[in-house]
């Protein structure tokens, strides 16, 4: 049931309930992943039934990006005023973030999967936006400061950034540290700075 329906005399939604279907959404995610994930067993792990899913996510899609959305960081980018300690201070929260979180925990699963599913990919592409749009006004920052070469495509510094992260994370399990994210910071700076 919507908010606008409770405020006309519907029954308002259970705050503890919407937390209790998260909370078992995040878990079977991870233990299952998005394709053996069913409303089924949300239900049975946060013990409401199935309409009470329904009645505030009408799918199974709908739910996982409720559930993405918990996940997703609120920090917007530093402004030092120096490209360098405003990216490696973005990599670092990102860093925390992940470690930090079922986030971390989840993100490998999905990906996977979203390599067969284009919706889903869609998805995280979607729940990404807010993370690089950061680093983009971060970028954008550096550049009417001068601190950009001309020419530089932003989008692709964004992927050269956050592929450090993923690539350990998901493929060759190295510690992701700030260590390892300050190293790719001053690699890609070598490129993009003036």
């Amino acid at each position: 049931m919507s908010d606008a329906l409770a405020a006309k005399g519907g029954r308002p939604r259970n705050a503890k309930a919407d937390e209790a279907i998260l909370d078992a959404t995040t878990r079977l995610l991870i233990e299952v992943g998005f394709g053996r994930l069913s409303v089924d067993a949300v239900a049975a792990r946060a013990g409401v039934g199935k309409a009470t899913i329904y009645r505030r996510w009408r799918s199974k899609t709908e739910l996982l990006r409720a559930t993405l959305a918990r996940f997703r960081e609120t920090t917007e980018g530093t402004d030092t005023g120096d490209l360098r300690s405003d990216l490696r201070a973005f990599l670092r929260a990102s860093v925390d973030h992940f470690a930090g979180s079922e986030a971390g925990q989840l993100m490998p699963q999905l990906c996977a999967e979203a390599q067969f599913d284009p919706q889903l990919r869609d998805l995280l592409y979607s729940n990404s936006r807010g993370r690089r749009g950061v680093v983009l006004q971060i970028l954008e920052r550096a550049r009417q400061r001068g601190e950009l070469c001309d020419g530089i495509d932003v989008e692709v510094v964004v992927d050269m950034l956050t592929a450090p992260i993923f690539v350990r994370k998901l493929i060759t399990g190295a510690p992701i540290n700030a260590r390892a994210t300050d190293a790719a910071v001053d690699m890609i700076l070598r490129g993009i700075a003036r």
